[in-house]
């Protein structure tokens, strides 16, 4: 059944100075960056005030489609409050259902190599059958810090008993250190989960470099899960764990932009609890007995840490090349309409367009190279809901209109959020379905925001516009024209080709009279 959050639930977190957990380093440049795009060098101001009268208009228009109101006064580096509201509203159907984690994992120990782990193991009493954490009825002023220790102890033993080490997966106290986060501008705000597993590998980096010239080892970019502490007798309600962990998946979504999921745990000294995070929202289990439960919790954390990417919510056909612990390049492999998979080679190592929210469609753009032709496309990753038009039905009937990008590829079901919780969205109303889609398109992928002149400007203005109308008489309507969804023809296209509309996975016919059960954030 689902659990409404608690209104007026706390949310904890902590913000303040950079991160005190640093390691030196002499690379002083960086990961290679995308080349900023040329820009016309003129003396005549106009030009100037045009370009940030076009951008003001393209980053503001008004849309007639199922969005959600913006909270009023949420900053683009929101803090703690705003944080909070926005979370609760997006996340207010949280599902609890345990019945699938006691099938989750079930290939990665068997019965009886839990029950060797356990035997053998000085983290786990096999007289008491318990774990070796401190007893609230025993401690009469048990905290939270009592748990640290021994609880990053039973994670690491668990690891090296499976994975042989840590040096890949290392579950490392982070109460004390500041993960930085990332917003739609450079932030200030960080959080601190308990603790959180660093991990090491192809969808992996550090974190940025800090002012000071100092790189922290640990952040949301090089973890595979974080776990929250807690203990029994303190007075939190369910929403405010739910908001603290999910103000952590968040961060991991947006810092590990090919994440599918995130799983997280919340452990007290007598129980855990999974949260599963993905676009269709947030499903949670009941509280269950840590000591009694070992099979399960074994696994869950075997699972959350992960050495197969997949396994742990990440998009392994996005994969880069990582030196001294930075992504220097990457490739991403999709599939023809032969089934033949074409690997594309990223340019840059982040997306052109990426998602601040977790329920939501998930939309990321990347730019990237035809390994066969050199020619530049534009690939889109979306989560389109289960009850929506695929956008590629839409781009098979525009082919070859002006003012409309052309679609080269495209894979209509790369996954659904019902797999990862394994039921079907029939045991939950409150639950919506969402089908992973991805279209490779003939771009290069440049919004119009990267105009270099006024006349490029106005040409690809003008070139969408006429682009949209010929969509409405073909009987589609767009319905979210916006600055991302407007992108610059290649240099030298002619007219009809010099501005292109892309997005049309809210678009419908205007013949269609019923509507989605989605609602759409502004942020997306």
């Amino acid at each position: 059944m689902s659990a409404p959050l608690r209104q007026g639930s706390s949310l904890p977190l902590h913000m303040g100075p950079q991160d005190n957990e640093e390691i030196a380093t002499n690379d002083s440049t960086g990961p290679p960056q995308t080349p900023p795009h040329s820009r016309c060098t003129s003396t005549v101001d106009e030009d100037r005030l045009l370009k940030l009268n076009g951008k003001a208009w393209a980053a503001g228009p008004g849309f007639s489609t199922p969005f959600a109101e913006r909270e009023a006064g949420t900053s683009l580096d929101p803090k703690a409050e705003e944080q909070k509201r926005k979370l609760e509203t997006e996340l207010q159907q949280p599902i609890e259902d345990s019945r699938f984690v006691a099938l989750l994992y079930l290939h990665l120990a068997s019965d009886g190599e839990i029950d060797e782990f356990l035997k053998t193991t000085i983290v786990y009493n096999m007289e008491t059958r318990r774990w070796e954490l401190p007893r609230s009825e025993t401690h009469a002023n048990l905290k939270e810090s009592d748990m640290y220790k021994p609880l990053v102890t039973i994670i690491n033993a668990i690891i090296t008993f499976f994975y042989g080490d840590t040096k890949k997966r290392m579950a490392v106290d982070t109460h004390s250190k500041q993960l930085s986060h990332k917003e739609a501008v450079p932030s200030v705000r960080f959080s601190l989960p308990d603790i959180s597993v660093r991990a090491k590998g192809p969808s992996f980096q550090l974190p940025d470099r800090k002012s000071n010239g100092r790189v922290p080892t640990t952040g949301y970019s090089n973890i595979s899960t974080c776990f929250e502490i807690k203990i029994e007798n303190q007075e939190w309600t369910f929403g405010q764990q739910l908001l603290q962990l999910a103000l952590y998946a968040r961060q991991i979504f947006i810092q590990q932009p090919n994440r599918r999921f995130v799983r997280v745990l919340l452990i007290t000294e007598q129980n855990f609890r999974l949260f599963h995070f993905d676009r269709s929202g947030v499903q949670h289990t009941e509280p269950m007995n840590i000591h009694e439960k070992t099979h399960i919790f074994v696994r869950l954390v075997l699972g959350l840490t992960s050495l197969k990417e997949h396994e742990i919510g990440l998009d392994d056909s996005i994969q880069w090349k990582v030196v001294r612990g930075r992504k220097v390049s990457g490739t991403l492999t999709a599939l023809q309409t032969n089934n033949t998979a074409v690997t594309y080679n990223l340019v840059g190592i982040e997306p052109t367009v990426r998602c601040l929210s977790i329920r939501d469609r998930g939309i990321t753009c990347w730019s990237a190279v035809d390994p066969h032709t050199g020619k530049p496309v534009l690939v889109k990753d979306c989560w389109r809901a289960e009850d929506r038009v695929s956008e590629d039905i839409h781009l098979q009937k525009v082919v070859g209109l002006p003012g409309i990008v052309q679609m080269i590829s495209c894979e209509r079901n790369r996954g659904e959020t019902k797999r990862f919780r394994g039921f079907d969205e029939s045991c939950h109303s409150d639950f919506l379905n969402r089908i992973a889609i991805r279209i490779v398109m003939d771009s290069d992928g440049r919004s119009i925001e990267h105009f270099q002149s006024p006349k490029e400007l106005l040409c690809a203005l003008r070139d969408a516009i006429a682009g949209h109308r010929r969509l409405y008489l073909n009987d589609i309507l767009h319905r979210e024209v916006s600055i991302d969804n407007i992108l610059l023809g290649k240099p030298g296209a002619g007219e009809g080709y010099r501005g292109m509309l892309m997005g049309l996975d809210l678009a419908k016919e205007k013949k269609t009279t019923s509507a989605s059960a989605e609602l759409i954030t502004v942020s997306s």
